[in-house]
C-alpha cells in the first residue's frame, strides 16, 4: 500500500512497480529492522530503510527514508512468504 497511490495488488502488479522504480532510480540504503514478532503462522516486521536514490534520468541525488510494516505468512514448506506490505516516508516524496 503506497502513500498517495492504488494499493498494489498480486505478484504482477509487484513486478511492475519495482522495474519501473529501479529503471529511474539506483538506489542505495541500509535497513534496520525496528521489531520483529511472530504470532502463529503471522510475522510483523516493521523496518526502516535509510539512504539515497539516483534518478537515472538526470543524475540528481536524494536522501531517502522509508519507514515499512511487513505481514508475512508462514507457508506448508516452511518458508516466510510476503502477505502485506505497507511503507511511507516522513517526508512530503518517496
Amino acid at each position: 500500500m503506497p502513500p498517495g497511490r492504488p494499493s498494489i495488488i498480486g505478484i504482477e502488479q509487484l513486478r511492475r512497480l519495482s522495474s519501473d522504480y529501479h529503471a529511474a532510480y539506483e538506489v542505495e540504503y541500509a535497513l534496520t529492522y525496528d521489531e520483529v514478532d511472530v504470532v502463529g503462522d503471522i510475522a510483523f516486521a516493521r523496518a526502516t530503510a535509510s539512504g539515497t536514490r539516483m534518478s537515472r534520468h538526470d543524475g540528481k541525488v536524494e536522501k531517502v527514508e522509508w519507514r515499512n510494516l511487513w505481514i508475512l505468512r508462514h507457508q506448508r514448506d516452511d518458508r516466510w512468504k510476503f502477505w502485506r506490505i505497507i511503507f511511507n516516508s516522513p517526508t512530503a516524496e518517496l
